[in-house]
């Protein structure tokens, strides 16, 4: 929110993270919480949220919105393909570079180092405009990961196996304490 607070606002119970599932979500959520154009859709680089956003009917289009990835989950993607700690360092700052010569400047750098094989390749297979500021066009408004959400998850993670009745009691009255301490 303005106050670079977060502000849960929508939650789904689902069956699971599946294309059905996200397809739902993101329609509803656009449909009916965030129905105005120029929105930027931050999320990890999973095929079934991909595929929910770019599916026909979603009300998400190149025209009114944009999906990006979260830094976080590129890096750890790249962790579990080339295990290299350094050449995760570089990414993430090529991620946060604000102008398209620190980007290249990182870039270059990680080029230059071809000890682990198919570093390069495997990010270019990462359209750079969903995962770098400098070429954004500044329509994630800095904002580079999912933390906000997976913060969230984290105050949720204990009533996942509740009953669904308790979940929804449970996410209230989470967020209706947050929202108090807030307000004060």
């Amino acid at each position: 929110e303005g106050n670079s607070k977060i502000f849960p606002n929508t939650f789904a119970i689902v069956e699971g993270e599946i294309a059905k599932a996200w397809f739902f979500f993101l329609h509803y959520l656009k449909r009916h919480v965030f129905p105005q154009d120029g929105l930027c859709l931050i999320s990890d680089r999973h095929e079934s949220i991909k595929n929910a956003y770019a599916r026909q009917g979603s009300g998400w289009t190149l025209e009114n919105s944009v999906h990006v990835f979260c830094i976080c989950h590129i890096a750890q993607n790249f962790m579990r393909h080339f295990k290299n700690t350094e050449r995760k360092k570089l990414i993430i700052n090529m991620a946060y570079g604000m102008t398209e010569p620190r980007f290249n400047y990182y870039y270059i750098t990680l080029r230059s180092e071809p000890k682990i094989k198919g570093v390069i390749e495997w990010l270019n297979t990462i359209p750079k405009e969903q995962w770098t500021l400098a070429w954004d066009g500044g329509r994630r408004w800095g904002h580079m990961t999912t933390n906000l959400a997976e913060a969230i998850n984290s105050i949720l993670k204990k009533t996942r196996n509740l009953p669904i009745s308790a979940i929804i009691m449970s996410t209230y009255k989470r967020c209706n304490a947050l929202f108090i301490q807030r307000r004060k």
